[in-house]
């Protein structure tokens, strides 16, 4: 009780004179009398407009908190009480001034991929009808949705922008996974109740340059291939003082580290699997985009769909580029990755992990083990294949000889991706170079619609999705139209 007083406590200054007293007393008699006087005055010239009776402190603050919400999905704006004396005006823009200086001392690390500076027209007063939710959720979810709402359209409405996203546009459910400067979490967008991915990414991690550039390019490639149904979309990116978020598409299935549980699986799967691979391969290629790290981790599985993932250590090159450094997981390393001699081209190093890759799938087992990095990388620079592994399983001859060609420790005679597809495995599939894209030019105008419903302009809306950019409106646009399909 001591501390709240301290906290509520207002200095007082006694002046020791009662003619003082008795003065400040008789001006406050005078001003009320004639606040009285004027109101008595208004109301008999309008007497339909009925002037607000005085409450209590008390209850003025509960109305003025209070929100009228006549359904869950119905949202009234309340603006508020505009009225605010010079002392609390004041107060507020010291506040907002001490919050611009500390935001300013942590410097932004990405460019803006979600913001688009536009001039909002006026908007009309509105009721917010929210559209129904598509997704299973909570009653929490469907109060913070309303909440988020409300906020959203009330920066529309009376500071014509729009506001910037921040984590509580997510609700953060559990980690998925971690690694050395990230973790993936399963996240829930309020506002569609969607499932999402959330790679949060703590800025002290990027100390070095070179670190931030290589999120900058994950970013960036990832927005390129958003496009093809063969990779994990990408959905928005936010930073906060201490994070960035990467917001992405969330994959039902999980890895194939999970589904196959280092088991042979039937070759008329490991078929369907290994030939959308080597389809994103092509993709990737066509782009000329490196992964570096395909491993059955990186592989989602969305019903019979495998989308790629995780672009930490990928690259775009020149074609016949020569590339120094060594990266990915040793299992899978390409041998001239690990002797790296004179510098190595990508391309055909993605082919040969994705070789080990099949032979996991087939066999159960890596292709190459050792008791320590120099052994493994001694037996994958000899390239000594375990033949009676595969006879015991009774492979086709033709999938030994596709692991044989993708085997081999010559980049130069490895057998290409286009190679692969028309081997006699695959052949009966009749594959083609298929880049399926999952953009249309056309708009969805009853997502757009739905979205507007939110508070949104549908004017910033359609110049969002026409940019492209990385906001919240590109969010749920990529979810819903999904759903629409």
């Amino acid at each position: 009780m001591n501390q709240l007083k301290k906290h509520i406590s207002v200095k007082c200054i006694n002046f020791n004179t009662q003619s003082t007293n008795t003065r400040t007393r008789s001006i406050s008699n005078q001003v009320s009398k004639n606040s009285t006087d004027r109101s008595r005055s208004v109301s008999k010239l309008c007497p339909a407009i009925k002037l607000p009776v005085p409450t209590k402190n008390s209850e003025s603050v509960s109305m003025s908190n209070s929100k009228p919400v006549s359904k869950l999905g119905k949202v009234k704006i309340d603006l508020g009480n505009k009225a605010t004396s010079r002392s609390q005006q004041t107060t507020q823009k010291s506040r907002s001034n001490s919050q611009i200086s500390k935001e300013e001392s942590f410097p932004k690390m990405l460019p803006d991929f979600g913001r688009m500076e536009t001039e909002l027209l006026d908007c009309q007063d509105f009721m917010l009808q929210l559209p129904d939710i598509q997704f299973p959720t909570t009653e929490d979810i469907m109060k913070e949705r309303i909440i988020l709402a409300n906020r959203i359209a009330y920066t529309v409405k009376t500071k014509k922008r729009i506001p910037i996203t921040t984590p509580d546009f997510y609700k953060l459910c559990y980690v998925i996974g971690k690694g050395a400067f990230a973790k993936v979490c399963l996240g829930i967008q309020i506002l569609t109740g969607a499932k999402v991915a959330m790679k949060i990414i703590e800025k002290s991690t990027l100390k070095t340059e070179s670190a931030k550039k290589r999120l900058l390019l994950e970013i960036t490639l990832m927005k390129i291939l958003q496009q093809y149904q063969q990779f994990a979309s990408l959905f928005e990116v936010f930073e906060t003082k201490k994070q960035i978020y990467i917001i992405m598409e969330y994959v039902e299935g999980g890895d194939l580290m999970k589904w196959t549980k280092e088991k042979p699986i039937p070759e008329g799967q490991a078929k369907n699997l290994f030939s959308q691979l080597i389809l994103a391969l092509q993709i990737l290629q066509s782009h000329n985009i490196l992964h570096r790290d395909i491993k059955l981790d990186n592989i989602l599985l969305q019903g019979e769909q495998i989308k790629i993932c995780d672009f930490g250590v990928s690259r775009q090159i020149i074609k016949g580029q020569k590339i120094l450094e060594q990266c990915g997981t040793p299992a899978y390393l390409a041998p001239e990755v690990i002797s790296n001699k004179a510098g190595y081209e990508g391309f055909a190093s993605d082919i040969w992990s994705s070789g080990v890759l099949l032979y996991i799938l087939l066999v159960g087992k890596v292709p190459f083990k050792g008791n320590n990095m120099n052994e493994l990388n001694h037996n994958i620079q000899n390239g000594l294949l375990n033949f009676m592994e595969m006879k015991k399983l009774n492979l086709s001859n033709d999938a030994v000889d596709l692991i044989k060609s993708i085997l081999n420790v010559n980049p130069k005679l490895r057998i290409t991706s286009t190679e692969i597809l028309n081997h006699p495995w695959l052949k009966e599939l009749n594959l083609k170079s298929n880049k399926v894209s999952t953009q249309n030019s056309n708009l969805d105008l009853r997502v757009i619609s739905q979205i507007e419903q939110f508070g949104y302009s549908r004017e910033f809306i359609i110049k969002s999705l026409q940019k492209q950019t990385l906001c919240h409106i590109n969010a749920m646009y990529s979810i819903l139209t999904k759903v629409q399909k």
